[in-house]
């Protein structure tokens, strides 16, 4: 179940092959430097496998794959989290770790908001979990997923968002979007730009969002 209310989410998202199982995935997020519990049972898995139709009266419906799995990340300080997990395209899986993203905390709803000062470990986060996992491309952002850095409008899934679609010029025209960016070396190579932050197996781009607006909603 959902633990966060309100708004607006920081989310660090990230886009990956289906070429491992999830529950391998989860155990590597388990592993990093910053600490993360999981409250994981099979029957999400499960759920997340069967799925279930768009339009339930609609037998040739398109199938949701998805799944919510609650999650404390203790980075400076502890904080709720949910990871949500989507198929959006044959083969491809999006991840986003939404966390309350307004800069102040709201203790009627239980929610501790995020400093500008503290914006920095999502990006550190963000890499450790690449230089881990070896995503495709991932962002820090609010209120946007990684599925942002794809042209398409279209409600997943949908072939638009197959990963093989996904290409440099895509991520720099919707890149402003996003605080952080980081994208594998087999997108980033044809990308000349030297003012990024080289990673062993990818970038990481600087973009021009410093600030937005973080007003609880």
């Amino acid at each position: 179940m959902d633990r966060l209310q309100g708004g607006p989410f920081l989310e660090i998202s990230f886009l990956m092959f289906e070429s491992e199982s999830i529950q391998v995935i989860l155990d590597k997020l388990c592993d990093l430097p910053i600490k993360i519990e999981m409250h994981m049972t099979t029957d999400l898995l499960q759920v997340f496998h069967k799925g279930y139709l768009y339009d339930e009266q609609d037998s040739n419906s398109k199938r949701i794959h998805q799944l919510c799995v609650p999650l404390n990340v203790h980075t400076s300080r502890t904080l709720q989290s949910d990871l949500y997990i989507q198929r959006i395209a044959k083969n491809s899986l999006c991840f986003s770790m939404c966390f309350y993203g307004c800069s102040e905390d709201v203790p009627e709803w239980n929610q501790i908001g995020i400093k500008d000062s503290e914006l920095d470990e999502f990006t550190a986060l963000l890499v450790q979990i690449f230089e881990k996992l070896e995503f495709v491309a991932g962002v820090v952002a609010i209120e946007n997923d990684a599925t942002f850095l794809f042209d398409s409008n279209q409600e997943y899934p949908h072939q638009d968002y197959d990963l093989t679609q996904l290409t440099i010029q895509s991520i720099l025209r919707n890149m402003n979007s996003f605080y952080s960016i980081v994208v594998n070396k087999e997108i980033s190579k044809d990308y000349t730009n030297k003012q990024v932050e080289q990673l062993d197996k990818g970038i990481r781009i600087n973009t021009s969002l410093h600030s937005t607006e973080r007003s609880s909603t």
